[in-house]
């Protein structure tokens, strides 16, 4: 019974939690409904592999996404402050993808 607090040497709670359990116990030995079997195998919740996977994909994207994000903040901030967007020229905006993508192979 140690998961039962006592504080000041009063074991009162204890006491009446054994008192509790000898109580279901007495209970089951007459209504086999009250007798519960927690440790089998049907009364688990599973996780399958496939909710695992999604659970995995899911916070990658989102580190992907962040990632991604925090990349194209970088690059479209210098591109911005080094006069890019002054020009009409479309082609010296900086493809951040192709610059994420170059990281992802590199990992």
């Amino acid at each position: 019974l140690s998961h039962v607090p006592c504080t000041k040497a009063n074991l009162g709670p204890k006491v009446r939690y054994f008192g509790l359990m000898i109580r279901r116990l007495i209970a089951a030995m007459h209504d086999d409904n009250l007798v519960d079997d927690r440790d089998y195998y049907g009364n688990k919740r599973l996780e399958l592999s496939g909710q695992l996977i999604s659970v995995l994909f899911e916070d990658q994207f989102k580190n992907m996404n962040t990632d991604l994000q925090k990349q194209a903040d970088i690059h479209l901030s210098k591109w911005h402050q080094s006069g890019g967007a002054r020009r009409s020229d479309v082609s010296t905006y900086p493809d951040i993808l192709e610059l994420w993508t170059d990281r992802s192979r590199l990992t």
